[in-house]
C-alpha cells in the first residue's frame, strides 16, 4: 500500500543531543541512494560482470521560509560551520531512519508576490541507521 508524500517528513537534530524537530512547512523531500559499479569483466566472457562499489546517499527537501524555525536555524548553522548534523526520516509519524549529513547547499528564494521558500541538499556521511 502506498502512502501520501505528505506523510514523510525530514527532521533535524536541533541541539546535537537528539532533540529532533521537523523543518517547518515542508513542501517536498527526496532521498537518493546509489551504489557505484565496479566492472569485474574480463576477456574470457562477453557478458559484463559487476560488483557493488561505494554506497552514497543524498537528501534534498524544500519548505516555506520560516525564519525563526528552530530546525532551519540548526541546518543553517551546520552549513555555515561545515559540521555534521543528524537528520531523521519520519513516515506516518514514526521514525524510520537516521542519517549523519553535511549540508551541501541551502537556497533561500524570495519571489515577488509569492511564498518565500528554502531548499536544502545534504550528503550522507556513513551508513544509514534504520530505526
Amino acid at each position: 500500500m502506498s502512502i501520501n508524500g505528505n506523510e514523510v517528513l525530514i527532521l533535524a537534530d536541533t541541539d546535537g543531543a537528539g532533540t529532533y524537530a521537523a523543518v517547518a512547512s515542508q513542501t517536498e523531500a527526496s532521498i537518493d541512494e546509489s551504489n557505484d559499479v565496479i566492472d569485474q569483466s574480463s576477456k574470457d566472457a562477453r557478458e559484463r560482470k559487476v560488483a557493488a562499489g561505494r554506497y552514497e546517499a543524498n537528501i534534498s527537501f524544500g519548505a516555506l521560509f520560516v525564519p525563526n524555525d528552530v530546525a532551519f536555524g540548526a541546518l543553517k548553522n551546520a552549513l555555515r560551520t561545515g559540521t555534521l548534523i543528524k537528520l531523521r526520516e519520519q513516515e506516518q509519524g514514526s521514525a524510520v531512519a537516521e542519517y549523519d549529513a553535511i549540508i551541501t547547499s541551502m537556497t533561500r528564494d524570495y519571489p515577488d508576490q509569492d511564498n518565500a521558500s528554502i531548499s536544502l541538499e545534504a550528503a550522507v556521511n556513513g551508513p544509514v541507521v534504520v530505526i
